[in-house]
């Protein structure tokens, strides 16, 4: 799928938890079925649930439960990151998500990334959007990635 090498690695960077599943969940599942890591990044605070042990725990982690869930029903993989306010990543300096993003790409070395389509209405989806693709610009010594967006 999308012409990568096997088992190449992928980054899905979203601006809130549901964004992932919502925007390329379908795309992720085949991904993972064809054997690529995939790695989800979500920028923003969400909602948690701490209804048991396990809940408690993501809490701990900074991942939501619902998160949680839909990363093992992919069968991806979360990462850590700053929880940026909901509906405010425009009063948060881009370069603060930049990198976040930065760090994410660092640590996943992905030939494929997916986020947001840099025209949604949602402020915090442009604002990711215009991060990943600054983060993921090509530079001297960098790996080639293919960048696609989601609505």
């Amino acid at each position: 799928m999308f012409g990568l090498r096997d088992k190449a690695p992928v980054l899905v960077v979203a601006a809130h938890h549901d964004d992932e599943v919502l925007g390329c969940g379908g795309t992720v599942a085949r991904l993972v079925a064809e054997g690529h890591p995939v790695h989800m990044g979500i920028l923003g605070e969400g909602p948690v649930c701490r209804s048991d042990e396990q809940a408690r725990n993501a809490v701990r982690q900074g991942i939501s439960c619902d998160f949680q869930k839909a990363l093992t029903v992919l069968g991806a993989n979360g990462l850590d990151g700053i929880a940026f306010p909901d509906n405010r990543f425009d009063a948060v300096p881009l370069l603060e998500l930049v990198r976040q993003v930065e760090d994410w790409c660092s640590q996943v070395r992905p030939e494929l990334v997916l986020t947001h389509f840099f025209g949604d209405m949602n402020i915090d989806h442009q604002v990711t959007n215009r991060a990943v693709q600054t983060a993921c610009r090509p530079l001297p010594d960098s790996r080639e990635r293919l960048l696609l967006a989601f609505e």
